[in-house]
């Protein structure tokens, strides 16, 4: 049996709450389907050219959390580049990082990013951070998603399943790669 839908996790900058109150695997569920609808009408593509990062951090409850809002975006068609635990900055990075994801002739360019993490609150907490474009959603694009996932959560009974990739990609050693190259002179000289 699905709950009522209780928007009081969505904030001003992301989602946040305590997760088994306001921040549930089905909220991610219904949030991952309202940010993949929200980013395929922005992004002008289709839908299988469009990917997203995923990070987490190491709370007990984020791969759970994560599971359902990948399950959310793929379920809408939108492809998911899962880059597993990692600190929140390398979410962010994702999206300016020139990478070759797919090691093939098809280039994967993110188009988002999605961070599992409740930043500095304490554990019983959990949420959300989302970017499109390489930018955080400002307020009002909340706002919109938030009135995304409530039109999600009711039209459940509808829901058209259409079905994204989900790769998984080791992005730690680029990022230390970008940071050597572009720290390791600091001090000398």
């Amino acid at each position: 049996m699905f709950s009522k839908f209780n928007d009081a996790a969505f904030g001003k900058n992301d989602i946040r709450g305590i997760v088994g109150e306001t921040v549930t695997p089905e909220l991610f569920y219904y949030v991952g389907r309202a940010y993949a609808k929200y980013i395929s009408e922005k992004s002008q593509k289709e839908l299988k050219n469009i990917w997203v990062s995923v990070t987490r951090d190491v709370r007990h409850h984020s791969p759970d959390l994560t599971k359902a809002l990948i399950k959310g975006v793929t379920s809408y068609g939108v492809n998911v580049m899962d880059l597993g635990l990692a600190p929140t900055p390398i979410g962010y990075f994702s999206e300016f990082a020139n990478i070759d994801y797919a090691s093939s002739n098809n280039r994967i360019e993110i188009s988002g990013a999605l961070i599992v993490t409740a930043s500095h609150n304490p554990s019983e907490y959990n949420g959300l951070k989302m970017t499109f474009n390489k930018a955080s959603l400002t307020e009002n694009e909340i706002i919109e998603i938030k009135e995304l996932t409530r039109a999600e959560y009711k039209s459940k009974y509808n829901e058209k399943q259409r079905f994204g990739m989900h790769k998984e990609f080791n992005i730690i050693p680029k990022y230390i790669e970008f940071l050597t190259n572009s720290f390791a002179r600091i001090g000398k000289g």
